[in-house]
């Protein structure tokens, strides 16, 4: 009887082995394309081909992203600038009256759009307007509330000081006179909205603090920076701790009279040993000034401004910035901290098709560079503007999506599982490959009307950027090269932005394309 039931077991275990291993085979030819791993990487004119062997888990890809990189800014609280028929504080009030009542359509485009991240504003003055004795959360309580209901993690930007204590300027800074009262309030903001339903972990030291506190300011900002980052830890230590995102560029002194910012700041503040406090660089990028930064792909290189060692830079783009700004900080202060841009963005008039298509390409370029950058965490700026005049919404002034906001859209549902692998060489053009797990690769590219060839592949799915997909075979329709010869050449063009005021043509446009061999 013992032998017996043995057999039965032995029996029972293969039959169960047999039964998984059909199962896994059946799963495997059910979704060639989703599981294929082999020959993933597309060739320009100029590049090799990187070949895979097939991943046995190939229908379990996980991504390697311990955090989304995406993030999108809701509005601009901070861009308050009174206008010439209007005060500060009635331009606030007209400002946060749109916004309140835009706020639940706000929050459903959120979450259409994929964002994983949002970047908020905490102003000091709205929760203490008057003294140290009040506390006025139920705005903030509500709003934060939604988004963190909405699955949305938040950058939380302390910033702006009431009037009773700030310096009475027109930049309101921070006062070493009321620096208790300012850490009474942090202690509270931190408390309350770091546990659920709140739970923000990521808190930025002021916005742009390279307008207000520049020059003779240098110190006071360090100063804050020091106490926040202290306090903040001591409340939570798991809690990241951002520098203020600075503008970092317009740079006064240099022809513009109305130029704000300070080039010196981040220099300054790591001389005073900021850089210990905070756990992340943190910029800000917009392609108008991208002049600045390009220019250093020209020798010579630049220079620590002291001591004249000098320094790698240049590049295109947010890479050119990026690489400016970390190899500064690295080389002349040996300060290495993890990137945060915590606002980009591109101009996309109402009205203005191109700049509207434009503004869509950039989505896609400005993220892609970025990640290829090492970034961290990008924050595109803004989901709504309230007519600021800077166009770089993703929403129209009715809340209607623009096309960049379903480029947006696009991408992450895209790059879901990806992260940045490598930069393809394209002759007049730009290129880069993201993988996930399994080793299944995306590119992501554009140029100005040159080929590409695509190895190796019996199809390619080519996404546009507004998300239409179009499949290419072998030798079929859209194969360049019109033959069946186990390579597809895809064109890549551009639009001549014929009709636009604000943009001057052509620009390249960009597509997302996936390689299969089977």
């Amino acid at each position: 009887m013992h032998s017996k039931v043995k057999g039965y077991i032995l029996l029972s275990s293969i039959i169960v082995i047999l039964s998984a291993f059909a199962v896994f085979h059946l799963a495997v030819k059910a979704n060639p394309l989703d599981g294929d791993t082999d020959n993933l990487i597309s060739e320009t004119l100029n590049v090799r081909v990187n070949t895979y062997l097939p991943s046995l888990n190939r229908n379990v890809c996980y991504s390697e992203y311990q955090d989304s990189p995406f993030s999108i800014e809701i509005a601009a609280l901070h861009q308050l600038t009174p206008t010439s028929t209007m005060s500060q504080d009635d331009y606030e009030a007209q400002f946060y009256s749109w916004y309140n009542q835009s706020f639940p359509t706000l929050i459903d485009a959120l979450k259409d759009i994929g964002a994983e991240w949002t970047r908020v504003m905490i102003r000091w003055q709205d929760i203490q307007p008057n003294n140290a004795q009040e506390w006025i959360f139920s705005d903030y309580d509500n709003r934060l509330g939604q988004i963190s209901e909405a699955g949305v993690n938040m950058i939380a930007i302390i910033d702006q000081p009431p009037t009773w204590a700030g310096d009475q300027t027109s930049c309101e800074r921070f006062t070493i006179a009321h620096e208790a009262e300012y850490l009474q309030f942090l202690t509270q903001v931190v408390t309350r909205y770091r546990k659920p339903p709140y739970n923000i972990k990521t808190w930025e030291i002021f916005n742009e603090p390279d307008n207000c506190y520049g020059g003779d300011y240098y110190p006071l900002y360090v100063e804050f920076l020091q106490k926040s980052f202290q306090k903040i830890k001591e409340i939570d230590p798991s809690a990241t701790v951002l520098m203020g995102g600075i503008a970092y560029d317009w740079f006064k002194g240099e022809g513009d009279p109305k130029a704000p910012f300070d080039r010196y700041f981040p220099d300054n503040v790591m001389l005073l040993d900021g850089g210990g406090y905070m756990d992340a660089f943190n910029f800000h990028y917009f392609p108008d000034f991208a002049p600045e930064w390009e220019r250093w792909n020209i020798p010579p290189r630049p220079t620590c401004y002291e001591d004249g060692i000098s320094y790698t830079a240049g590049g295109i783009d947010i890479l050119a910035k990026r690489n400016y700004f970390n190899n500064r900080m690295n080389t002349c202060y040996q300060v290495y901290k993890p990137i945060w841009l915590t606002e980009t963005g591109q101009h996309g008039y109402t009205g203005d098709e191109g700049s509207l298509r434009n503004q869509a390409y950039y989505v896609i370029k400005g993220y892609t560079r970025g990640l290829a950058a090492g970034i961290k965490n990008i924050t595109w700026y803004e989901l709504a503007d309230n007519l600021d005049g800077f166009g770089q919404s993703l929403l129209y002034p009715d809340l209607s999506i623009k096309p960049g906001f379903t480029t947006y859209k696009t991408m992450v549902e895209a790059l879901k599982g990806y992260r940045y692998l490598r930069t393809l060489d394209i002759s007049g053009g730009e290129g880069y490959v993201f993988s996930n797990s399994c080793g299944q690769e995306k590119i992501f590219a554009w140029g100005s009307d040159v080929p590409m060839i695509i190895p190796q592949a019996k199809m390619v799915k080519i996404t546009d950027y507004l998300g239409q997909v179009t499949q290419i075979w072998d030798g079929g329709p859209g194969d360049g090269d019109n033959k069946t010869n186990g390579a597809i050449q895809i064109q890549l063009v551009q639009d001549d932005m014929a009709g636009s005021t604000h943009v001057t043509g052509p620009v390249p446009i960009p597509v997302i394309v996936y390689v299969a061999s089977k």
